[in-house]
C-alpha cells in the first residue's frame, strides 16, 4: 500500500462527501476549486503515517488548488497543486512567489525535512520553480499531448531519502 495519494482535477466540490471517495486505511486531505467545475486536488496519507496541514499560505486565494501537507513521520514536506490553464501570467508569478516564500520558510524552520511538490501546473514555469528552490523536476517527458502539464519537484536530500526507503527490504514508504 502507498504511503502517499495524490490526484489533481479530482472536479470534487462541496457537494461530494469524503465518506464517499475514502479509501480503507487512509485518511484524506482535499482540497476542492470553488470558482468554478473541474480541478480540485485530495491526498490520501495511509494510516500509518502522521501529518498536519500547514495553512499560512495565500494559494486558495489565487485561483489554483493546493494542499500542504508535513508528513512528521518521514519529515517531508509534500505539497500537491492544481494550476487551472487558463491562469493570467500575473497569477503565476503570485503562486511562483507563494510556493517559494511558503517552501523556503518551512524548510528552514524544519532543517530535517525534505520536500516533493506534485501537481497539474498547466503553463506555470516549474523550470523556474526548480531553479528558486534548488530542486529537480523527476518528469522529463509529456504528460498530455506534447505538453508536460504534470510534474513531480524533489530537492536532492529528497530523492537521496526515497531512495535509500525504496532500497530497504522492510520498506515503510511506497509511491504510487
Amino acid at each position: 500500500m502507498p504511503s502517499l495519494v495524490c490526484i489533481t482535477e479530482t472536479w470534487l466540490n462541496e457537494t461530494v462527501d469524503s465518506d464517499l471517495i475514502a479509501i480503507p486505511h487512509y485518511s484524506l486531505s482535499r482540497c476542492d476549486r470553488k470558482t468554478r467545475r473541474g480541478g480540485g486536488v485530495a491526498v490520501f496519507v495511509r494510516n500509518d503515517q502522521s501529518y498536519s496541514e500547514c495553512t499560512d499560505n495565500d494559494l486558495s486565494s489565487l485561483n489554483c488548488s493546493a494542499k500542504i501537507l508535513s508528513i512528521t513521520t518521514i519529515s517531508l514536506l509534500l505539497v500537491c497543486i492544481y494550476i487551472p490553464p487558463d491562469t493570467r501570467s500575473e497569477t503565476l508569478h503570485l503562486i511562483h512567489e507563494n510556493l517559494v516564500e511558503v517552501t523556503d520558510k518551512f524548510l528552514t524552520d524544519h532543517p530535517s525535512y525534505r520536500c516533493c511538490i506534485v501537481g497539474d501546473f498547466n503553463h506555470f514555469k516549474v523550470s523556474d520553480l526548480c531553479q528558486d528552490l534548488s530542486m529537480t523536476d523527476l518528469v522529463t517527458m509529456p504528460t498530455r499531448g506534447n505538453n508536460t502539464l504534470d510534474h513531480i519537484i524533489m530537492c536532492q536530500k529528497t530523492m537521496t531519502m526515497l531512495q535509500s526507503l525504496l532500497a530497504a527490504p522492510s520498506a515503510k514508504l511506497t509511491i504510487l
